[in-house]
């Protein structure tokens, strides 16, 4: 009789670490008869020491569905964690029309007499295509055909939201509730981006038992590099309190319910709000506002803030009592950053077919095609969805002189190989 033990690290880099225990019932019996049974009493201690570790790496894991595949994987993390910095930063995004001006002070209002404001519909103060409001995610279910708009997100990678895990995780049985997902950035009155597009996810990555061990968050990897275009926000998984405590954050988020408990307000989920103020909670998993509050629907949306120039995700909005949000800890960062760490490496000029130059430009054109593949067409279309000019191109550059077009932001079509790809050229 064999008693065997596995235990698998995976880090979600190229090389793992494998122990393997294997012992037979003669091998024990023979060690029994060693003098002090020493050699018996260390091959228990073994066992004793392996089991230990075990349990603590069975509390320090992850679970990765693959939506296309239907599997389940579970990725073990280290511990302590190896890395020296707890975060990363922002990408701004090639398509988004700069940097938002955010309240740079608290708000003079507050929600409920807590440090946090109302909410405020996004598109009333500010452009939703800059960034970081650009990084606002709405998700969209898909089971069995239908389509049904849920939790919020933010971008955190060319190719990763992250959410709520309740909102992806049936708790009870630890596993997805849901046949895909549609994100959707700067979506926002009824209305999908046109400018950025849509993408469906592919798998997602969340912590075992996250709902009972208060690891509330889920990370979903996108089929498509929305985040090259709209933008992403950092990851941020300090453990310094005083970096984190009593600091300004902001949220963008789609409330879905009317919840006079807590606002008067009448949301559908349609629309982008946007609210900000002081954190006061802070402990190990999550940090919050007394007071606070929050609306069905806002689930997944994050707390994140400006630090040092650089714009990083916080918390992930988990329960209303108290604006409670998850928050990501060092080991579990320390998974996250190894599943994403290629996809914050894309670069537009390495996924993009093709190059828009000068941008901006006071009106000469120029099209190149990154390779050596023709390219098929050229539109000319305005912000309003209307096509101003079209060329048929068979050739690897495009050049025109467009002094006379009106000033303002306009999207160039370009067809190359089978590939259709839209970039954002302003006139000035």
């Amino acid at each position: 009789m064999f008693w065997t033990m596995n235990l698998r690290k995976n880090d979600g880099m190229d090389s793992g670490m494998n122990i393997k225990l294997s012992y037979t019932k003669s091998t024990i019996t023979s060690l029994a008869h060693q003098p002090n049974h020493s050699m018996l009493k260390h091959l228990f201690l073994s066992i004793t020491i392996t089991l230990s570790t075990a349990a603590c790496l069975g509390q320090r894991s992850m679970i990765k569905y693959n939506y296309l595949q239907g599997t389940y994987d579970t990725i073990v993390g280290t511990t302590p964690s190896s890395f020296d910095s707890l975060f990363y930063s922002h990408h701004l995004g090639s398509l988004t029309t700069g940097l938002a001006n955010l309240p740079s002070s608290a708000p003079a209002d507050s929600m409920n007499g807590s440090g946090f404001s109302p909410k405020y519909r996004a598109v009333e103060l500010f452009d939703i295509e800059a960034f970081p409001i650009s990084t606002s995610i709405r998700m969209f279910f898909i089971t069995d055909g239908d389509t049904v708009g849920s939790c919020s997100g933010s971008l955190i990678s060319n190719r990763h939201v992250i959410t709520a895990y309740h909102c992806l995780v049936d708790w009870r049985s630890d596993s997805i509730a849901n046949d895909s997902i549609l994100v959707s950035p700067a979506f926002d009155d009824g209305q999908f981006n046109s400018t950025f597009g849509t993408s469906l996810a592919t798998s997602v990555l969340y912590p075992k038992e996250g709902f009972s061990r208060r690891s509330d968050f889920a990370i979903l990897e996108l089929a498509d590099p929305l985040g090259t275009y709209c933008g992403y926000l950092g990851l941020n998984a300090d453990t310094v309190r005083s970096e984190v405590i009593q600091k300004l954050y902001y949220k963008f988020s789609y409330p879905g319910i009317h919840f006079p408990i807590i606002d008067s307000t009448v949301y559908n989920g349609d629309t982008l709000y946007f609210s900000y103020g002081t954190v006061d909670r802070v402990d190990n998993a999550s940090l919050g506002v007394f007071r606070g509050g929050g609306i069905p629907g806002e689930s997944g949306s994050t707390l994140f803030r400006e630090r040092s120039g650089s714009w990083q995700a916080y918390g992930v909005f988990s329960s209303a009592n108290n604006m409670q949000h998850a928050r990501v800890l060092p080991w579990q960062f320390e998974i996250i950053y190894s599943e994403l760490s290629s996809s914050l490496g894309e670069t537009e000029e390495r996924l993009s077919p093709v190059f828009v130059y000068p941008n901006p430009s006071t009106g000469l054109l120029q099209v190149r095609s990154s390779g050596n593949q023709d390219i098929g067409f050229i539109q000319l279309i305005s912000l309003e969805g209307q096509m101003l000019e079209e060329w048929s191109i068979d050739s690897t550059h495009f050049d025109a002189n467009l002094n006379s077009l009106p000033s303002g932001i306009y999207l160039v079509r370009i067809q190359t190989g089978n590939e259709v790809v839209v970039k954002r050229w302003v006139k000035g």
